[in-house]
């Protein structure tokens, strides 16, 4: 590693540690249930995303909870459970915003049960969920950075026999999910390389707790200064929630207040209809269109996810590395 990226791993593994020790120690309780911003103070893990906030609480099979809150300056919301079956992550069911039914001037309430409700905004739970995690999509990291969320949270429907999600898990558990973030990031990267190792995937592959209904995709990145990436991507409407982004290896991005590390629906311009083509280069080349910038490093991954059930069966890219005197 060189000096940039050996200042990185410090900060990966000291953010690791801050969010375990957030998650499963000051905010460990599902029957008083405490929202947990996993990247606030800049904290970044797991593919940090600059125009989504995530957040999560720990919940109990037997409990009701009533999230509320408002769509005001946001896209939309994604609620998301999962299940911890043989220390694995399994996401189970999820709700969007965009699913809802009952919403009032931008405001909304969500009914997270193990019953099912009618007339109203719900996600129901099964037996082995134990964590929700809510992701807040924006347009621009600006739109999120400077909007504090509104959403909350709370029991509903006081059970006798309450049973503390915490009473049921090991306090191993702490230790397994700061490693799971550790080996699963470096996994990620290896297999992306195309020398992943199955035991180690086997593992940790449910770490990066994966959203159901997404689609994923990712392509290692080796630059010079002299070089520059080239991408060219086809029938992706502008209309479907998509983002591209540059993160280190350590699933990092860099400051993307000073360099321009993602592309989006929104900030994309098109050349044509549904196709347009962008460039990836280690700093900003002046005048070009669609440009992003790794900060300086020399390598990591371009990672594209599009937030839609059905994407057009004739999606597809191309990507080639130039050198930056060959654009056209």
């Amino acid at each position: 590693m060189d000096n940039l990226e050996n200042e990185e791993l410090n900060k990966f593994i000291l953010d690791s540690f801050s969010l375990g020790n957030e998650l499963f120690v000051t905010n460990f309780s599902s029957t008083q249930p405490k929202l947990t911003d996993w990247m606030k103070n800049n904290r970044k893990i797991l593919g940090d995303n600059p125009t989504v906030r995530y957040q999560s609480f720990f919940l109990s099979n037997n409990l009701e909870y009533l999230i509320s809150g408002s769509l005001k300056n946001l896209e939309f919301i994604t609620f998301q459970l999962y299940s911890l079956k043989n220390n694995e992550n399994i996401p189970t069911n999820v709700i969007s915003t965009r699913d809802f039914k009952y919403i009032e001037d931008s405001n909304f309430e969500l009914i997270v049960s193990p019953k099912l409700y009618l007339q109203k905004n719900m996600l129901q739970t099964s037996l082995n969920d134990y964590i929700l995690i809510i992701r807040e999509f924006y347009k621009t990291d600006s739109l999120k950075d400077n909007f504090t969320s509104n959403i909350k949270i709370k029991e509903i429907h006081n059970i006798k026999d309450k049973k503390n999600f915490n009473l049921n898990i090991s306090p191993q558990k702490i230790t397994d999910f700061i490693q799971g973030i550790i080996v699963s990031t470096f996994n990620l990267y290896d297999q992306l390389k195309g020398s992943s190792n199955a035991e180690i995937e086997n593992k940790y592959k449910l770490a990066l707790f994966p959203t159901k209904g997404n689609y994923y995709e990712g392509e290692i990145i080796e630059l010079n200064d002299d070089e520059i990436y080239e991408i060219t991507v086809y029938n992706l409407p502008q209309n479907f929630n998509f983002i591209w982004t540059f993160y280190n290896i350590f699933s990092r991005t860099p400051d993307y207040k000073k360099y321009n590390i993602y592309l989006n629906n929104y900030n994309v311009e098109y050349y044509s209809k549904n196709s347009f083509k962008f460039y990836l280069s280690k700093y900003k080349i002046n005048n070009l269109k669609n440009n992003l910038e790794t900060g300086g490093y020399s390598r990591g991954v371009l990672s594209l996810r599009i937030t839609e059930e059905k994407i057009p069966d004739n999606f597809d890219y191309s990507i080639r590395k130039i050198k930056i005197n060959q654009i056209n």
